[in-house]
């Protein structure tokens, strides 16, 4: 937040976090996800409105991942936590940006997948979860959203869905949300650190919109 524009009582700051820092061992487990035909491109996004130090700011988090369903095998092959590119007012705003994030990083690992293992992986499903139950709707909805600044976000999604870029969005609880611990201090990250350590997963098949989580 305050790269190029930093004071000295920003480095204080830094420094005192630094000094707070620790190394704790762990370790990354990379399955065998089986035949490439059964493989999934799995994100998550989320978002934390107004998350940054300025308190104006949202952070947009995502993970991404190769799942074999039949196998609830997964390895995580990106993960990061960033600033979203514009300002919002609303979680509904900050949702939607975080969710276009996460699916233009798979549709760019897909690519690159395309190019390693070849024409094969053009057809490898990318599925999509968010915890907000106002976007999943909006997404899923033949209506216009009433946010004139996210009219574009909520119909490059739609048409994903429609062109068959992605295969579904889903909506998961909120203890669930992978991305969670990337946007929120102090949230969880128990279950991404599972995921990295076992290479266990079993994708969510969903909760309806209509059904409180």
């Amino acid at each position: 937040m305050c790269f190029g524009k930093a004071k000295k009582k920003d480095l204080r700051v830094a420094l005192k976090k630094l000094q707070k820092l620790q190394g704790i061992e762990t370790s990354m487990f990379f399955p065998n996800l089986g035949v490439e035909e059964d493989w999934t491109l799995v994100g998550y996004g989320d978002a934390g409105v107004k998350s940054l130090p300025d308190k104006l700011s949202s952070c947009g988090g995502q993970v991404v991942m190769l799942v074999n369903q039949n196998m609830k095998k997964a390895c995580i092959i990106n993960w990061k936590s960033k600033k979203l590119v514009r300002k919002v007012a609303s979680s509904l705003a900050a949702e939607a940006l975080a969710l276009v994030a996460v699916m233009g990083s798979c549709v760019y690992f897909k690519a690159l997948l395309k190019d390693i293992f070849g024409q094969k992986m053009a057809g490898m499903p990318i599925v999509l979860y968010t915890d907000s139950r106002n976007l999943s709707r909006a997404v899923h909805s033949t209506n216009q959203v009433e946010d004139d600044c996210l009219v574009v976000d909520v119909a490059a999604v739609k048409e994903a869905l429609e062109n068959g870029t992605v295969e579904s969005v889903r909506r998961v609880p909120a203890k669930m949300m992978m991305a969670d611990s990337l946007t929120k201090n102090g949230a969880s990250a128990e279950t991404l650190m599972r995921i990295l350590q076992t290479g266990e997963y079993e994708m969510p098949a969903g909760v309806p919109d209509d059904e409180d989580q």
